[in-house]
């Protein structure tokens, strides 16, 4: 098609005329212009440029959806979600991300795309382990939380469906957040109003992920055997004090 011809999609784009401009012009709804498009955001992304990497996505999601292929549009706008966690660096950017892999994930779940649903609440979760690391003293007790909760919907959400091949692949990372969040809520100093909330999430993520947990999985992620007693120790001590 050329490059005048994508550039004319672009402007469209970025003016929030995406849609209107497709309706008026099918001629621009073709895998053609959907692999221009994905070529565009991976060049963007070899180069850094975030803000082209998601015009680039928005409009090839659009042409894909509208050509009845959204599980190609959602593989899209996860890769998008990833460049963008290894490019942010600020609690607003880490927010913005979060938010963003929770709508995506949504939409997932409402197509019946259960592995990409976990991929984007995954991903979701570490947007909220990020932003815990960078949050002020004063939020940061209130953004660990928000990932608990989240990593609690993944857990329950994968012990609905047994596991296929796609989704164990999710099984690894999942344990090893939940290790890693676990541990820094045991460390931090929590107001005596917040513990009620606190114990109710860990309790949910415990029960729903108990189930994943074997000796195959902590050395899935953690290659290093003291890494790997740690992590099983802590999620013993987890599922002990749940019990309790």
């Amino acid at each position: 098609m050329g490059r005048a011809f994508s550039r004319r999609l672009y402007n469209e784009a970025t003016r929030g005329r995406l849609a209107s401009f497709l309706n008026q012009h099918p001629e621009y709804e073709s895998i053609d212009m959907a692999l221009e498009l994905s070529d565009d955001f991976h060049y963007a992304v070899s180069y850094g440029d975030v803000g082209l990497a998601a015009t680039a996505v928005h409009a090839a999601s659009e042409i894909l959806n509208r050509l009845g292929k959204p599980e190609e549009a959602l593989d899209l706008q996860i890769d998008l979600i990833r460049f963008q966690l290894d490019t942010a660096g600020t609690a607003e950017e880490y927010m913005a991300i979060r938010s963003s892999a929770l709508a995506i994930g949504f939409r997932a779940h409402n197509r019946g795309l259960l592995t990409a649903q976990a991929a984007c609440w995954l991903l979701a979760v570490e947007g909220a382990q990020r932003l815990v690391s960078t949050a002020r003293p004063g939020d940061r007790e209130g953004y660990l939380l928000a990932a608990l909760r989240d990593l609690a919907d993944i857990a329950e959400l994968m012990c609905e469906r047994p596991l296929n091949e796609p989704l164990q692949q999710h099984r690894a990372r999942l344990v090893g957040m939940l290790a890693a969040l676990s541990a820094e809520a045991y460390a931090a100093q929590w107001r005596e109003e917040t513990l009620l909330g606190l114990h109710a999430v860990l309790k949910r993520a415990a029960r729903a992920s108990r189930w994943m947990i074997s000796r195959e999985s902590i050395a899935e992620i953690y290659p290093d055997a003291r890494e790997a007693q740690a992590a099983k120790g802590q999620l013993l001590r987890l599922f002990r004090e749940m019990d309790s």
